[in-house]
C-alpha cells in the first residue's frame, strides 16, 4: 500500500496536485460515529476499544468521491483498478 501511494503521489505531484506533508497511513473506514456514541457502539458490538489487527484480501482499489449532502454522504466510484492475485 505504501509503495502504491508513493507511486500515485509521485504522479499526482507531477501533474500539479498539492501533496500532503504528513506520512501516509493505510486504513479502512468501517463507520463514522460522532461524539460519545463511539464507546456505546464498541460495547454494543462487543469490540475492544482498539480492535486487533485484521488481514483482509484486497481485490481492487477504488478512487472514490464523497459529497456531503443534507440527507447524508453520497459516494461515487470514479475509477476502479483491479489487482492481480
Amino acid at each position: 500500500m505504501k509503495a502504491l501511494q508513493a507511486d500515485l503521489a509521485g504522479y499526482l505531484g507531477k501533474v500539479g496536485f498539492t501533496l500532503e506533508k504528513r506520512a501516509f497511513v493505510p486504513h479502512v473506514t468501517l463507520a463514522r460515529i460522532k461524539g460519545t456514541q463511539a464507546q456505546q457502539a464498541c460495547r454494543a458490538l462487543r469490540l475492544p476499544a482498539i480492535p486487533e489487527q485484521v488481514v483482509l484480501p484486497v481485490k481492487d482499489i477504488l478512487l472514490m468521491q464523497s459529497r456531503l449532502l443534507p440527507q447524508g454522504v453520497q459516494y461515487t466510484v470514479l475509477h476502479r483498478i483491479p489487482l492481480q492475485s
